[in-house]
Parts: structure tokens; sequence; C-alpha cells
């Protein structure tokens, strides 16, 4: 997921939701969030204070420490251009685009490892959802979901 500093600054500026990961009755130790801004929002809508000890940040959360992971991510742009210049890269983009494009949809593209980490399941649920909630886009948009050969090997990789 990419955030700009606009959308997360609007998203801290929302009210907390009645149940938040934090006040969740789970014993997770660790959250990962993308979004940059989580302490900061966390700080000022809940008055939470954390702290920074040898690269590890922990949050004081009701008597317990949350540790907190922040893992940024990124497009590779050598990459993406270098792929996006190959003829079948290419040839893909155009077949894509004469089967929906110019037809006048929406087309939404998804490029993923296949990885339960990586979230295709939440996004097919998020489509899902705006599908339901805006019946009038059904004949509108599509998701075309690209899932690359998944890095690692095991039961989670059969889960997604």
């Amino acid at each position: 997921m990419i955030v700009s500093k606009e959308v997360t600054t609007k998203v801290e500026r929302k009210r907390m939701p009645e149940s938040t990961p934090l006040q969740d009755d789970s014993d997770e130790e660790i959250l990962s969030f993308v979004l940059k801004h989580f302490l900061s929002c966390c700080s000022r809508m809940l008055g939470l204070s954390y702290e920074s000890k040898r690269g590890y940040i922990g949050l004081e959360y009701y008597g317990r420490t949350v540790n907190i992971k922040i893992l940024p991510v990124g497009i590779h742009m050598g990459q993406l251009q270098s792929i996006l210049s190959l003829p079948q890269t290419k040839s893909k983009i155009s077949e894509l685009m004469k089967k929906f494009r110019d037809k006048g949809r929406i087309m939404l593209l998804g490029v993923d490892d296949m990885d339960i980490f990586k979230g295709i399941s939440l996004k097919l649920l998020a489509m899902e959802q705006l599908l339901i909630r805006h019946r009038d886009l059904a004949e509108k948009v599509v998701l075309v979901q690209i899932a690359n050969p998944a890095r690692g090997r095991g039961k989670n990789v059969k889960e997604v």
C-alpha cells in the first residue's frame, strides 16, 4: 500500500474506531503498520506515549508494552520501468486495455506475491464490498489481480 502524507494526515484526524488493534483482547506482542503516522496518531488521539530503545519502538498501553514495527513499503522504479519495457509486458498491457479499458471500464490492477501477508484475500473482499455498496459499478469496474509465485513454501502459501 502506498499512502501519501496528505491521506495519512486525514486518517489521523478521523475519530478512532471503538475497537482498535491495541484494544483487542488478543495478546499480540508486535503490531506492524505501513501507515507512516500511526505513532503520532496514537499520541494525539489516545494520549499514549511511546519510546524507542535499541531500534525497537514500545507503545505503553494499559500497563503493557506493545512493540511497533515500521514496515517501509515501496516500488523499485528501475525494476518497474525495465519490466514495463519488455515486449511481453507491452503485449499483455495492450491485451488488457482492449479487453477492459477500451470498452469503457475502469481497470484496477493488483500485482502481489502469492503470500498470505500480501493481503490478496483482503483486496478481493474490499472489491466485493465496493460492488455491494455501489451496484452501479458492477459493469464499470474490473480488478485484474496478478499473483507472482510465492518466495517461500509452506502451508501459508497454500492458504492463499
